[in-house]
């Protein structure tokens, strides 16, 4: 399996997963990396929507104020997008659960035997990978499930990581489950 790290492409064969079967058979731990493309599309977007909107500020001056306004949000926008776009994130499976990596405030990872199911959710137009918790966890169950924060990946489709994560959470979240 190549490095992760140096943003190379994952080798696809690393891992086989079959979340019917419960089989998987993978390098532990497995990192996925965050797709920075789409981030870096919005920005310019909120940039383009920036020049617009200044270009209008400084031909009307009837609606100078909403001009103006508008401006600085698509200008903070465009730079929010860009600076997020710059972080490394990843989600990381191992044997244990699993783990976003990178984000500003490091929270523990989440362990197979609490997740009840994996889903993919459309929120705003976008699709998320959705997991809800089990009735006997400490945790608080949400309805429709918890979305993370990642929901483009690098060199994966998302339905392709939700079967992995699937898979895992059969293999080594029930109780009989032996690490291999």
């Amino acid at each position: 399996m190549n490095d992760v790290n140096n943003e190379t492409e994952i080798d696809k064969r690393s891992f086989y997963a079959d979340p019917f079967k419960g089989e998987v058979t993978a390098n532990f731990p497995v990192e996925f990396q965050n797709d920075k493309r789409y981030l870096v599309i919005y920005g310019i977007t909120f940039g383009v929507f920036f020049i617009l909107s200044a270009w209008w500020f400084v031909k009307d001056d009837s609606s100078r104020i909403i001009s103006g306004s508008l401006s600085v949000l698509m200008a903070l926008f465009a730079g929010s997008m860009f600076l997020i776009a710059r972080k490394k994130i990843s989600l990381r499976l191992d044997e244990t659960g699993f783990k976003i990596v990178g984000m500003r405030r490091d929270k523990p990872a989440i362990q197979w035997n609490e997740i009840e199911s994996f889903d993919v959710t459309r929120i705003g137009g976008n699709d998320f990978i959705t997991y809800q918790f089990k009735q006997g966890t400490n945790r608080t169950r949400w309805p429709g499930g918890v979305a993370l924060p990642i929901n483009h990946f690098a060199h994966f489709q998302l339905n392709a990581v939700v079967s992995l994560m699937e898979a895992c959470r059969l293999k080594f979240g029930t109780p009989t489950s032996s690490f291999e």
